[in-house]
């Protein structure tokens, strides 16, 4: 029993060092989640542009219109043509999934 429970152990600390997210810092992790982009007109142009400017390398950006009823996919669209054609940035628009209050 003893055996096994160290065998489980030692394949845990093997899977959590393979992992890619086990050697990211706290900080870098917690940008790996997805944020909405959901009537961010005003702010989605910035906020591109300091995901751009960080050093991950391989980086791609998916920005998520979640169904805005303001420009924020035409305004990502067009302040970041060149990151598309590139394929650094990929914008992408769907309907809003809001569930309606109980």
């Amino acid at each position: 029993m003893t055996a096994r429970l160290l065998l489980v152990g030692i394949f845990a600390v093997i899977d959590r060092l393979r992992s890619p997210h086990a050697l990211a810092s706290p900080d870098q992790s917690s940008h790996r989640r997805p944020h909405p982009a959901y009537n961010e007109e005003k702010v989605i142009v910035r906020t591109i542009r300091s995901v751009l400017n960080s050093d991950y390398a391989n980086l791609r950006i998916i920005v998520i219109d979640d169904g805005s009823s303001d420009r924020t996919a035409e305004v990502a669209r067009s302040a970041y043509a060149s990151q598309i054609v590139a394929g650094r940035v990929l914008v992408l628009s769907k309907p809003n999934e809001a569930r309606p209050p109980r």
